[in-house]
């Protein structure tokens, strides 16, 4: 099946003219479910299918929350590993961000009473700023538990950018990455040494590993001259 904008109707049927009459090749503008997302134009049918999924996460949820009375840590570490990671997915890969997001505020009051239930506390009676931290990253010591619903937009706009390169390539053209002058400066001093990137404690990594390579060409050199000596 190919699914293609209305104004590329007449010319795919041209180009995949012996691929529909040999093997039934369907051509089409309505919109379909592909590799977990929705593709075409149809928005209405887009949303309606979004809700499908959705009132199917709302049971999951709601069944991991009785699974949650008697074993806490199984049914976080099921919601975490593996019922969160679907609707993240969704969320940067289906065309109407905007209008997922506010379907997926269906299951924020569903995580909330999740959470109720696997922890003992209300979570939604705390302020923003302690809701915020609870549920935020773990390596913060929060539970890694986003709400549903939240940075839908931002996500799309990642994944949108992410893949801007390859979807470039494969329609006919490619993107001329810019990767500054200070770049291309280091690429012809062949200064190809590698960067930390990560924490605040970053400067320090960097430092250790200046140490190790200055303490492993000093043993080198050593190790060379005592060689050199017994020689």
């Amino acid at each position: 099946m190919v699914i293609v904008k209305e104004y590329c109707l007449e010319a795919a049927l041209e180009l995949f003219k012996d691929l529909i009459e040999q093997h039934g090749l369907v051509v089409t503008t309505e919109g379909r479910r592909v590799l977990g997302t929705w593709v075409g134009e149809n928005a209405a049918q887009a949303i309606q299918w979004a809700k499908d999924k959705i009132e199917k996460w709302v049971s999951h949820l709601q069944l991991l929350g009785e699974m949650g009375v008697h074993d806490p840590q199984g049914a976080y570490t099921v919601y975490t590993r593996s019922l969160a990671p679907e609707w993240a997915f969704l969320k940067r890969v289906f065309p109407d961000s905007e209008g997922l997001a506010k379907e997926l505020q269906r299951l924020d009051d569903e995580q909330d009473n999740f959470l109720r239930t696997i922890t003992g506390h209300n979570i939604s009676d705390l302020s923003e700023e302690d809701q915020f931290v609870v549920k935020g990253p773990t390596c913060l010591g929060g539970l890694g538990t986003p709400p549903p619903s939240s940075n839908t937009v931002e996500l799309r706009q990642i994944s949108q950018i992410a893949s801007a390169h390859l979807v470039s390539a494969i329609s006919g053209g490619l993107i001329q990455l810019d990767n500054g002058d200070d770049d291309e400066e280091e690429a012809q001093n062949g200064n190809d040494q590698p960067e930390y990137i990560g924490d605040d404690n970053d400067g320090i990594a960097n430092e250790e590993a200046q140490v190790a390579i200055e303490h492993g060409n000093a043993n080198g050199n050593g190790n060379g001259n005592e060689n050199a000596e017994e020689n």
